[in-house]
């Protein structure tokens, strides 16, 4: 989700800034892309699995939004799944 990217880099900006409002923004952009992508899983019909604990979810959610979706994308997944809805 192209969300949760612009926070992340947003986030870098802003600690090397030293930016209260920039950290805020991004914080809030991250908090948005996550209840926005777990309201998506929510539809599955197959549900992910649970994750394990904070660092999980941490690494999980980051590699499928700079990793996995952007090649699902990539590849022409996204745009078949939407079709198909």
């Amino acid at each position: 989700m192209p969300l949760f990217q612009i926070g992340m880099l947003l986030l870098v900006v802003a600690a090397v800034q030293r930016s209260g409002w920039g950290a805020f923004a991004a914080v809030a952009c991250l908090a948005l892309a996550v209840v926005v992508e777990g309201r998506g899983h929510a539809r599955e019909r197959e549900r992910p699995t649970p994750f394990a604990g904070p660092l999980d979810f941490a690494t999980r959610f980051t590699v499928e939004q700079w990793v996995t979706f952007p090649r699902f994308v990539l590849t022409g997944g996204w745009r078949r799944s939407f079709r198909e809805r």
